[in-house]
């Protein structure tokens, strides 16, 4: 649990940049053996966590003062933590197939984090990449829809415009994969990808509908 701490954005319990966190765990990486691989996936999973936990009174040694976490100053910083937290998760996906589910899920997960930064368009093709390397990826749709459907009112044209296309470049071609995406959630899971929450306006049928148009 400490050791997936210092990878947060934020209460990780060090004064130490994450440059220099992130290169130990480059060196867990190089080590290869898959105990140490599966921490260091945990690990990077903190990197896009949504709640910070700081664990124990790690803040203090000794009679000393407190620590001071360190804290990112600018956008920059923080998007440069995102993209060291991505670059090494893609990494580990390539090279130790045995984690590229885990590493999806990651992915998957932290979608709607993601495209709400200045990075939306390079974590959006990224999962471009992954998706046509497999074929098809419904977590991926599914994440890129609840962005549509929760966060894009607000958003600048731009983004909103490039996560719509996102969606279509993500969607399956063939008939029996729509049908999957649209089957392999529960009913409300897939939504319109034009629409847009409302509070108590909920469409709950969509899916089953467009499953069965999809026949």
């Amino acid at each position: 649990s400490l050791f997936k701490q210092l990878f947060q954005l934020e209460l990780s319990g060090t004064e130490v940049p994450p440059a220099e966190r992130f290169f130990v765990l480059d060196e867990g990486l190089e080590r290869g053996d898959p105990a140490t691989l599966g921490i260091c996936v945990d690990a990077l999973s903190s990197v896009f966590a949504r709640d910070y936990i700081r664990y124990g009174d790690s803040g203090r040694i000794g009679s000393g003062p407190p620590l001071v976490d360190w804290f990112p100053t600018s956008w920059d910083e923080v998007h440069e933590f995102y993209r060291d937290g991505l670059n090494r998760l893609i990494h580990i996906r390539q090279q130790h197939p045995e984690f590229a589910k885990r590493c999806e899920d990651i992915l998957t997960s932290a979608t709607r984090r993601m495209l709400n930064t200045s990075l939306y368009e390079e974590f959006g093709e990224r999962l471009v990449a992954i998706a046509n390397e497999k074929g098809f990826w419904p977590e991926a749709v599914e994440s890129v829809g609840d962005w549509l459907y929760f966060d894009r009112k607000g958003a600048p044209a731009e983004q909103s415009d490039y996560v719509r296309t996102l969606y279509d470049r993500l969607f399956p071609a063939a008939l029996v994969d729509r049908a999957i995406v649209f089957t392999k959630f529960w009913r409300s899971d897939i939504r319109d990808p034009d629409a847009i929450y409302r509070e108590g306006d909920h469409d709950f049928d969509y899916s089953e509908r467009a499953a069965r148009e999809s026949w």
